[in-house]
């Protein structure tokens, strides 16, 4: 079964640690962010260099 998990604020500080802790755990990611898109990018772009399955959302 696949893991999946959703962090919010994940463009930056604590939401992006956990995002890219549970990455390297293998977890399919959903990464959230409402002000900060380049932060956001930043998260998916280190993200995706560790296992596939990601989603970026806007929050507004």
């Amino acid at each position: 079964m696949t893991k999946v998990a959703i962090v919010t604020a994940s463009d930056s500080g604590i939401g992006k640690a956990c995002a890219l802790l549970l990455a390297q755990n293998g977890f399919d990611m959903g990464i959230t962010w409402h002000s900060d898109e380049r932060g956001a990018q930043e998260t998916a772009k280190k993200r995706r260099n560790l296992v596939c399955g990601l989603r970026p959302f806007i929050l507004t």
